[in-house]
């Protein structure tokens, strides 16, 4: 049996939510309004930032813990500590982190409170370690605080997502792009469920709404190749195809995105009778990922059709 991009959307090996998108670090290292707190706080906050933007986490860590010895009350230090915490895999101590934020006086900041932000990180973390009931009621208590803080959304709509609660998610992200209509992986991800629900034009719809906000997306033009594939437009799917995979790797729980791209393009060549063409597509996913089963599978299928005589 084939198996593309598509109908692994409900899958949970690949669906991760917070490792796939990672929702959870999508927010913006929060500077907090520090007023009369001295100057050099204000300067380890610029730090910490820094060192995140760089990509150099442990350093972060260091810095927001640093802040924290100075201003223990500021409860955006103990937000950004377990964001750097998240990004190590230390779940455990991100989520303390986080309830410390919700401990402390709610403070107001951007792009939202303390505690919605304290929320919003605790149902990320709980997400990512599989305990998504707990990971939505903390969403929720994100909401009820701010009703306008889009990224309480997007991530419960991931969190149900991994639920099966398909319906539920499709409403949360299109509650989400209300609020931000230019949230590219909110429609990447909106137009992925309506492709599992066979609503092809508005997946369609909403697919090209984010490569025309971010043309360098790989999971776009893939995702946009397998709505089209769905529909049997497979000569556009491989064009959306070929398109994706000249664009930069981007990291997915299968290994990389070329590797769902490269196994969807092996269907869609299969589909046209290229099977010698589409035995390399399957293996060029596997050369990426050799425990890829999806693309396996399809390698062997192929295979085997190739070696059939012709009637």
């Amino acid at each position: 049996m084939c198996q593309n991009l598509g109908d692994r959307a409900n899958d949970k090996t690949m669906m991760r939510s917070s490792k796939l998108f990672a929702a959870l670090l999508s927010f913006s290292l929060v500077l907090a309004p520090i007023g009369a707190q001295a100057q050099s706080v204000d300067q380890l906050f610029e730090q910490g930032s820094a060192a995140s933007a760089a990509g150099n986490s442990t350093q972060a860590e260091a810095i927001w813990r640093k802040v924290i010895r100075l201003a223990p009350d500021n409860p955006f230090a103990y937000y950004n500590l377990g964001i750097e915490l998240a990004k190590q895999n230390r779940s455990r101590d991100a989520i303390v982190a986080f309830q410390k934020v919700l401990t402390l006086p709610n403070r107001p900041g951007n792009p939202t409170s303390s505690h919605v932000l304290g929320y919003t990180g605790l149902g990320g973390v709980l997400a990512d370690t599989e305990q998504f009931d707990r990971a939505i009621t903390a969403y929720r208590q994100a909401i009820q605080l701010d009703p306008t803080f889009d990224d309480a959304y997007y991530s419960m709509s991931l969190a149900q997502q991994q639920k099966g609660q398909t319906n539920e998610a499709i409403l949360n992200l299109r509650r989400t792009l209300k609020l931000n209509p230019d949230k590219v992986d909110a429609h990447i991800w909106l137009g992925i469920l309506l492709r599992t629900q066979g609503k092809f034009a508005e997946a369609t719809t909403s697919l090209r709404r984010a490569a025309e906000l971010d043309s360098t997306s790989t999971w776009i033009y893939t995702s946009l190749g397998d709505v089209l594939l769905a529909q049997g437009k497979t000569e556009e799917a491989i064009k959306n195809y070929r398109v994706a995979l000249n664009l930069p790797e981007r990291s997915g729980l299968i290994g990389s995105a070329h590797t769902a791209t490269y196994n969807s393009l092996g269907l869609a060549l299969q589909r046209q009778g290229k099977l010698k063409e589409a035995i390399e597509a399957f293996q060029s996913a596997i050369d990426l990922n050799a425990n890829y089963a999806a693309a396996r599978n399809n390698l062997r299928e192929a295979q085997r059709l190739l070696g059939k005589p012709k009637e």
